[in-house]
Formats: structure tokens, sequence, C-alpha cells
């Protein structure tokens, strides 16, 4: 919902530079001469970002000895009046970390404003706190979907590289956009990789980025279930980095899983005897899968739950 309503503001916004003109003409400029008497604002951009600050450049306007910085709220209905400046290039400091902002160039000539002359920056964002909610899911064999909250911030992209141990894995993901997820290719499911993940804000200085956000993924563990007499003896592949396994199972293909036990990293076994309270039937179906937990400074990752159906 909230990516939703992200969208229908982001679409809203377009839809005000038609009538930024007429605004400062009838609420800022009553009773003023119409007559442009500087030339045009022209080539606004934004140069740089920080989290708190952006910068934004023009062409001087011929005539024009001074500018007022202004800023729109995204509705259009409020502008403020941020500064003023001598120069081509301003700074506005005391921002929103991952928003975007509107603002307006609008020359002087010392004695009067001509906002029929201003230039509008409808597109300029700050740089983003690092991505959160980070998780990871089951996409299919040797691949793995990653999903993260987009809707805390607005940015142009995002940069996600997988890693082995130090060792760079595969080639750095380019996600243009506010999308939240995506699909990493050749997992290894006997290991877990670390995932530096990153967002960004374009600028004519280049793209200034957020702090790096950490993940650790695993594909599904590997499992082989055998009949054991009365019980299922469960085995499974060892994942390298992985601090302990939990194993659960369900009757059928339908209802909730239940958890049976929690493991040491070493164990690589465990033998079912009852599920739910009750001795397992012979030719019944059952659902199980194992989760590979990785704990690192106190927050524990699992790889991607992926369950397969087995007759007993």
């Amino acid at each position: 919902m909230k990516r939703q309503l992200q969208r229908t503001k982001s679409n809203g916004i377009m839809k005000i530079f038609v009538t930024l003109a007429m605004l400062f003409s009838a609420i800022l400029l009553l009773g003023m001469s119409a007559k442009a008497e500087t030339g045009l604002v022209t080539e606004l951009k934004q140069k740089d970002a920080t989290k708190t600050s952006v910068t934004l450049e023009w062409q001087a306007a011929t005539g024009a000895t001074e500018y007022e910085i202004w800023e729109y709220s995204l509705n259009g209905a409020i502008a403020n009046l941020k500064g003023k400046t001598t120069a081509t290039n301003t700074t506005i400091n005391g921002l929103k970390p991952g928003e975007i902002y509107i603002f307006t160039i609008v020359p002087t000539d010392g004695s009067q404003r001509y906002p029929s002359m201003m230039a509008t920056a409808n597109n300029v964002k700050t740089v983003a706190e690092k991505p959160s909610d980070i998780v990871s899911v089951y996409r299919k064999k040797n691949q793995v979907q990653l999903s993260w909250d987009a809707s805390k911030a607005y940015v142009d992209g995002y940069e996600i590289q997988l890693y082995n141990g130090k060792k760079k894995v595969g080639k750095k993901i380019n996600i243009t956009g506010m999308k939240n997820s995506a699909t990493i290719k050749k997992v290894d499911a006997r290991r877990f990789y670390r995932v530096r993940m990153r967002s960004y804000v374009n600028t004519t200085s280049g793209k200034r980025y957020s702090n790096y956000a950490t993940h650790y993924t695993a594909n599904h563990v590997q499992i082989v279930p055998r009949r054991a007499d009365k019980n299922i003896r469960l085995t499974w592949t060892r994942v390298t980095g992985a601090t302990g396994y939990t194993i659960y199972v369900r009757r059928g293909d339908k209802g909730k899983f239940q958890k049976l036990a929690d493991v040491k990293k070493n164990t690589l076994s465990y033998t079912i005897k009852r599920i739910q309270g009750k001795k397992l039937k012979r030719g019944r179906e059952y659902s199980i899968y194992v989760i590979a937990r990785k704990k690192v400074k106190g927050v524990t990752y699992q790889s991607v739950g992926a369950y397969g159906l087995y007759k007993f």
C-alpha cells in the first residue's frame, strides 16, 4: 500500500509544474509588473546530494543580479523561501534522508523578481538511509530472490554484490528505480553468502550512495528422508557458515508447519518420531524442510525454505 501511495504521489508531481508560475504571480507578486526584464534561468540540475542536503546549479539569467530559492510541497500548495544567492549554485541543508523535493529558482534584478523566468527542478533527492527489512525467499534451484522495503525512501536505484567470504561472487547487480526485489543466480545450497546492498541517487557529479546494508543468505537445505522402522531418519548436506539448523514438518501438503527442533552446526541428521504428538503412519505423506541458521553480531539469518513432500 505504501509503494502504491508513493507512486501516486510521484505521478502527481508532474501535474504541478504547469501552475507554478501562475501561483507565484497570484500569491507572491500581486501588483507587480508582468514584464520580464531578465532572461530565463536555464540548465537547472542537481549537482550533489547527502542525506540532509542537496546542491543545485544553473546557467545565469541575463540581467539577473540575485536568485531566490523556493521549495514547494509535493502537492504544490505551499511555497517556502529557502534563501537567496548571487551565485549560480546553492546548497540547501536541513533536509530529510531519502526524500524527494521540488525547488524553483526565481531571478531578480535587485528591485523585482521575475517568476515567468524561473526554472523548476522537480525530482531532487537526498541520499537515503541504508536499505532495510531485507529478506531472502526461494526462487528456484540455484536462485534466491532478495526483497526489501522500498517504500521508505525515494531512490534512483540499488547496487547488490554477493560475497563468499571476502571474495566477490558474480557481477554486481544494478537495479534501477524504486523496485523492491532482485534475483540472485548461481547460489550454491551448500554455503551462506554475504550480501552487500546500497541505494543511490543520480546527480551531475555522479551517483551518491547510501551506507551499505549487510545480509546473509543461503539456498534451501538439501535433505534426504528415509524410513527407519517406525520413524523417519532425516539427513542433510552441511551448509558452510551455518551456526545451526531447524527442522520443520507437517502432515500432508497443507496446514501449519511444526517446529521440531533446533540442532547445532555439526549435527546433520535428525530422527522424526512424532508429529504434533502423534506417531507416524505408513502410507501417509509428510512435508519436511530444514532451515540453516547463521548468527552474526547478535542477528540470526536463515536460509530460504523450500519443503518437499515425502510418503512414509
